[in-house]
């Protein structure tokens, strides 16, 4: 699946529907891991990569969705990686590979998500800050996993929007 990500942004480069020099890989929850792996297996490929409401940290995320009736079959699906297996889940772990994330990086999460713990939030800021990745978090109060509540998704936007335009420039002009 990531490797479909990278794909589809070296296609749309090849196009000429994307500007090479203005790519930031963007995703939501499980699309927010791959932007976050992205960054650190693809990271020469974009420019930035923002995170919203990611799974950072795969172990933990097992261990929690077994809390759920369907919740590990719901993440084996997902992730693709054996549970037994602790040394790939690791490794696959964003959490575990900021040091080569060379990229900028907005992560984005809410304090009353119930599907991805807060706790995998909290932890990857500690790990960016302390690994010096460029980084913007923003923490939303409150927030749930969709950040439904409308002035929680009009900060989320509002931050994204901020984000972009620092690390891609300003949206380019329409031709006429």
């Amino acid at each position: 699946v990531l490797q479909d990500v990278s794909a589809g942004a070296q296609w749309l480069v090849s196009e000429g529907l994307a500007d090479p020099e203005r790519v930031c890989v963007v995703g939501w929850s499980f699309g927010g891991y791959l932007a976050l792996m992205s960054a650190v297996e693809e990271g020469e490929l974009y420019n930035c990569a923002a995170a919203i409401a990611p799974v950072t940290d795969i172990p933990q995320i097992i261990d929690y969705s077994r809390l759920f009736r369907g919740g590990r079959d719901a993440m084996a699906r997902m992730f693709g990686v054996g549970w037994g297996d602790h040394g790939r889940n690791v490794r696959a772990s964003p959490i575990n590979r900021v040091r080569e994330m060379g990229i900028p990086v907005f992560m984005a999460y809410g304090t009353g998500d119930d599907v991805v713990p807060v706790a995998q939030g909290f932890e990857m800021y500690r790990a960016m800050r302390g690994a010096g990745v460029n980084m913007w978090v923003l923490e939303v109060p409150g927030a749930d996993h969709s950040m439904t509540r409308q002035p929680d998704r009009t900060l989320l936007l509002a931050s994204l929007e901020g984000f972009l335009a620092t690390h891609l420039g300003s949206r380019p002009q329409p031709p006429r």
